[in-house]
């Protein structure tokens, strides 16, 4: 009796270990939708927006990158040294930026730790640049000439001894800035490759056919504030309206946090206007600025074009790593049936979403061409399921006068010195690819890879808000 206990118990022990050693080997057997989120090369470091004494990167606009290393020894002005890669080819430009006006002049401008043995740099001839003159601010452009000569002064730059000697006039004695900064890191920024410097952009873009600048920035305006039904601001935050560089632009403080700055501004091209939108400093209360900004965003798009409604929405801020269902709406679409508040989206249209931000998927159900979305999810109790959405047509409400209600809000346009503009006080307006086309956009990191990365494009479509009857109907 003993012996067949023994071998009960034995068995028993054998089928236990047997189960647990699958179970086991289940829970390491990589789940096919997940990935770890690996960033595409242009989004491979963390984004460096707000303004720092010296900062680097790369800008991609179209098929021009430019490799920059920018230093603010002081308010208002900045140096920065540029890598311009265009057509298999490489040019290098030192570009002064300052806060004062010019005569359109262009100072002699020598480098070095004395006066008389300092090297000349050859200004960039004025036909050649392709940038707008503004009274805002004034850009001093030089071919940086032989490198060896800048790697050669890292030694006393790391003992602030290199300077930048300005001569305005033939005779003048030349006024003297401390480049030490700058120059000190060069030897390091010229050996990084293209492919292993921070991506440099706007924090977040959105493209709007057919709308040109101005009156989007009004949309802009208006959507960042509440408002009661009669158009008029509940709040009204402080804004600071320019068009700094001929470019339009603004600046807020959300009403919630007046240590966080939010800097917009309009890149119009013939087909549109790119909203690229950037911010920094301490945020506080609950909602993250990814957030605000894809609510103002959204808001515009809704306003003016037809979008898509999918019937359900995530969870979190604009960064979780995770698309999880918060709410579903099954009655609009009866095809979600199989889904819950709590699962979570592990792959869409093929391509696995896991860790993705949730930023992500806002962006692709607003902006992009996407119709029907094939999904993956997981649910805590089932386990994996499938299910396609269908893509519903949202259609805009009648035009809103954006102008008019921003002037019952008394949201005015002033112009302002950049000293006011610039709230921050530090950030330069920023030029790249002078003898290009600078008013190209520049691509953000965070956006600009998300509809090749979903192998889809920004849909084709106009601003019907601006056309539609009281009596449009909705979906």
């Amino acid at each position: 009796m003993i012996q067949v206990l023994h071998r009960f118990i034995t068995a028993v022990l054998l089928c236990s270990a047997a189960v647990s050693a699958t179970a086991y080997a289940a829970e390491q057997q990589a789940d096919p939708y997940h990935v770890d989120w690996k960033e595409p090369q242009t989004r491979r470091i963390e984004v460096q927006r707000p303004p720092t004494m010296e900062t680097w990167g790369v800008v991609k606009q179209g098929d021009v990158q430019t490799k920059f290393l920018r230093s603010i020894p002081y308010l208002y002005s900045s140096y920065e040294l540029h890598e311009i890669h265009k057509d298999g080819k490489v040019e290098y430009l030192f570009h002064v930026q300052g806060e004062y006006g010019s005569d359109g002049t262009v100072p002699r401008l020598t480098i070095g730790t004395k006066e008389d043995t300092a090297f000349e740099l050859t200004p960039v001839a004025a036909a050649d640049l392709k940038t707008i003159p503004s009274k805002d601010y004034t850009d001093y452009w030089y071919y940086a000439g032989d490198l060896s000569r800048w790697t050669a002064l890292e030694e006393s730059a790391k003992k602030g001894k290199v300077n930048a000697y300005f001569y305005y006039s033939p005779n003048s004695k030349g006024s003297r800035d401390e480049i030490s900064p700058l120059v000190k890191r060069i030897p390091r920024w010229l050996t990084l490759p293209v492919a292993e410097c921070n991506a440099y952009g706007p924090m977040y873009s959105v493209f709007y056919p057919g709308m040109p600048a101005k009156e989007l920035r009004d949309a802009i305006a208006y959507r960042s504030n509440a408002h009661y039904d009669s158009g008029r601001a509940k709040t009204s935050n402080k804004y600071v309206f320019s068009d700094v560089g001929n470019l339009p632009s603004f600046a807020l403080h959300p009403s919630w946090s007046m240590a966080e700055v939010h800097y917009v501004t309009f890149r119009e091209e013939p087909a549109g206007t790119w909203v690229n939108w950037d911010y920094w400093g301490a945020s506080s209360g609950n909602i993250h600025p990814l957030d605000t900004i894809s609510y103002i965003t959204q808001a515009v798009y809704a306003d003016l074009y037809p979008t898509k409604y999918y019937g359900f929405t995530l969870k979190g801020h604009a960064e979780k790593q995770s698309w999880v269902i918060d709410t579903v709406d099954t009655k609009q679409h009866p095809e979600l049936t199989a889904m819950s508040p709590g699962d979570v989206i592990k792959s869409l249209n093929g391509i696995p979403v896991d860790g993705y931000p949730k930023y992500v998927a806002e962006y692709l159900m607003y902006y992009s061409a996407l119709g029907d979305l094939d999904l993956v999810l997981e649910s805590p109790k089932t386990g994996l399921y499938e299910v396609t959405v269908r893509s519903m047509i949202h259609l805009p409400l009648p035009a809103i006068d954006y102008a008019a209600y921003n002037e019952k809000s008394k949201l005015r346009y002033t112009r302002k010195t950049i000293n006011e503009f610039r709230l921050d006080g530090a950030v330069p307006f920023e030029i790249f690819d002078p003898l290009g086309n600078p008013a190209a956009h520049v691509e953000s990191p965070r956006t600009d890879w998300i509809l090749e990365h979903f192998h889809t494009e920004r849909p084709h479509t106009m601003p019907l808000g601006k056309y539609f009857a009281a009596t449009a109907p909705q979906y």
